[in-house]
């Protein structure tokens, strides 16, 4: 299948958002180099009087807007992006429920790439979704450059997977949170319609299942993707 451009995807995302100066959020681990006042090390700063926070790229589950904020609630969406040479890919052994999750894998090939969504996280919320996320035990974090769709490459922190099994596939209801958050955040068809072809198997804690699809109104379920 012939890949869509992304460039084409964010040219005429409905998702564009004014996000302000990139030098407003900090980093994933901001360090303040001598002498450099409150410019850190990755050339962005904290604004007097602005609580302190973070870009994160979400490419995969977090990319759900109600997935994200029930886990930290004073999250906020700023953009859509995508990320060069690097493709979705579901093989992240998670070591809770022994299931497959995403990680955006860096493949170096120029026709690959990511899409994803731009969030702005607190500094004070970032430990709750690191323990959720398990930083540390399969992701560490990996600073990236995401274009956006006003031509712009931020800076920001992602959760890149170290432990893999491609032999692993996900539980239905992670992957309808991934796919959730490609369709509110009007990616391509065909990118979506990967998520959708994904294998996925069926979780035997049924009351888990019903629990990480609670916090959605069933007319935004995908119709057959997590029964």
């Amino acid at each position: 299948m012939e890949r869509a451009s992304p460039v084409r995807f964010m040219s005429h995302s409905s998702r564009k958002r004014r996000y302000g100066s990139a030098g407003s959020y900090r980093i994933f681990q901001f360090h303040v180099l001598p002498g450099a006042g409150n410019r850190g090390s990755f050339g962005h700063c904290t604004s007097s009087g602005e609580v302190p926070s973070m870009l994160c790229f979400a490419y995969g589950s977090n990319m759900s807007i109600r997935r994200l904020q029930a886990r930290v609630p004073e999250s906020r969406f700023l953009t859509v992006g995508w990320l060069h040479r690097h493709r979705l890919v579901f093989h992240k052994r998670s070591r809770e429920d022994h299931s497959a999750k995403c990680d955006a894998l860096h493949t170096g090939d120029p026709g690959d790439w990511v899409l994803g969504v731009v969030y702005d996280i607190p500094d004070r919320e970032k430990p709750i979704l690191d323990r959720i996320e398990g930083l540390g035990n399969g992701y560490e974090e990996a600073l990236i450059r995401p274009r956006t769709p006003e031509g712009d490459s931020l800076e920001a922190g992602m959760y890149a997977a170290t432990d893999v099994d491609a032999s692993l596939t996900p539980y239905s209801w992670y992957r309808a949170h991934v796919l959730i958050g490609a369709r509110e955040n009007a990616f391509p068809a065909d990118y979506v319609d990967r998520i959708l072809r994904t294998p996925a198997q069926h979780d035997p804690d049924f009351a888990r299942h019903q629990n990480e699809l609670a916090i959605y109104p069933e007319d935004v379920l995908p119709h057959g993707a997590v029964t």
